[in-house]
C-alpha cells in the first residue's frame, strides 16, 4: 500500500522523503527551543509512524504553531535558512488566517507551509489552540515528535477533503485506514468532535473511504454522523463535477456545503467569508514587508 510499481522512482522518493524530515527535524528543534510548541501536519505526521518504510507520496510539509506564535515562528524559519515568498493576491486572507506559505529553502531543504489553523476562518468550528494541546508525541522512526491527536488527525482528513471542494486524492484511503487501524481513535469522541466542527458529511466520505480500503469502521460510529443520503448526494455532485476540476471547485464546495448539516448556515458562512477575503485582500495589498 502506498508502493510504486516503479523501483528506482519509488526508491527516490523514499530518499526523497528521509532527507526532507532529517531538515524538519531541525526545524522543529530550533522551533521548541524558542519555546513554540510544533505539530506535524498530514504526510510530514505520517511518514515513519503510519508510514514505517517512508514510502507515501509527500509534495511538502506542513506544521502547526498557535495563531499567536506564527510571526516568531516565521522568524526562526527565516533563521534556519528558508525565504518567504509572498502569496499571490487572492491567497491574502489564507495567509492571514489559514497559513503562511511558501518557505522556500536552497533546493535541498523540502518546500514547507507554516499553519496557524487547518482551514481559514468560517467553514469550521475548530479551535487551533485545543489542536495544539492535544497533540501526540511520537517517533518518526529516527527522532521523538508531535502529531495531532488520533481523533483530530481524523477530522483533519474531512476538513481537507471539504475545504478542497472533495477533489480526489489516491492517498486518502490508505491514510484514513491505517490512521484508524494504528492510532486507533475514540469513535465517541470522533463523533461528538465532528459535529462539533461541522464536518459531518465529509467524515462519513473519508470513513467510507476508509472502509473501502479495509479498516473496521463501527457501523454506530457511521450512524452517529448523520444520513447516508448526503453522503450520496455529495458523490454524485463530486462524480459530475470533479473531472472540470478548477472551473467547478467553487461550485462544488458550495454544493457540498450545503449538504452539511445547518447547511444554509454554511452558505451564509461561505459567502460572508468570500466577501471578507475580497476586502482583506486589498487591505493587504501593500507589499510582502505586511504580511505579519
Amino acid at each position: 500500500m502506498g508502493k510504486s510499481n516503479d523501483a528506482p522512482g519509488h526508491l527516490l522518493a523514499v530518499a526523497s522523503n528521509v532527507v526532507s524530515l532529517a531538515h524538519v527535524r531541525r526545524i522543529e528543534e530550533a522551533l521548541e527551543s524558542a519555546g513554540i510548541e510544533v505539530v506535524r501536519l498530514k504526510g510530514s505526521g505520517y511518514l515513519g509512524t503510519l508510514y514505517p518504510t517512508f514510502d507515501r507520496r509527500m509534495v511538502d510539509v506542513d506544521l502547526l504553531v498557535r495563531p499567536v506564535e506564527r510571526p516568531r515562528a516565521r522568524r526562526v524559519l527565516q533563521q534556519c535558512g528558508y525565504a518567504v515568498v509572498p502569496p499571490p493576491r487572492h491567497w491574502r486572507y489564507s495567509w492571514h488566517q489559514h497559513y503562511n506559505w511558501q518557505f522556500v529553502g536552497d533546493g535541498v531543504r523540502p518546500m514547507l507551509e507554516l499553519h496557524q489553523a487547518l482551514c481559514a476562518a468560517g467553514l469550521f468550528d475548530i479551535d487551533s489552540d485545543g489542536l495544539v494541546d492535544r497533540r501526540v508525541r511520537r517517533s518518526d522512526g529516527v527522532s521523538e515528535m508531535y502529531t495531532l491527536c488520533p481523533e483530530d488527525a481524523l477530522l483533519h482528513l474531512g476538513v481537507h477533503l471539504v475545504k478542497d471542494g472533495y477533489q480526489h486524492d489516491e492517498r486518502l484511503p490508505a491514510d484514513a485506514a491505517r490512521m484508524i487501524e494504528q492510532w486507533r481513535p475514540d469513535w465517541d469522541v470522533v463523533v461528538e468532535r465532528a459535529h462539533r466542527w461541522r464536518v459531518t458529511a465529509g467524515l462519513r466520505y473519508v470513513l467510507e473511504e476508509a472502509r473501502g480500503a479495509g479498516a473496521e469502521v463501527p457501523e454506530s460510529a457511521l450512524e452517529g454522523l448523520g444520513s447516508p443520503g448526503r453522503g450520496a448526494a455529495i458523490r454524485a455532485i463530486v462524480g459530475e463535477l470533479g473531472p472540470l476540476r478548477s472551473r467547478a471547485l467553487r461550485f462544488t464546495k458550495l454544493a457540498v456545503l450545503a449538504l452539511e448539516p445547518r447547511g444554509g448556515r454554511n452558505l451564509a458562512r461561505f459567502a460572508s467569508r468570500y466577501a471578507l477575503r475580497r476586502s482583506v485582500d486589498g487591505l493587504y495589498a501593500l507589499g510582502p514587508d505586511r504580511f505579519e
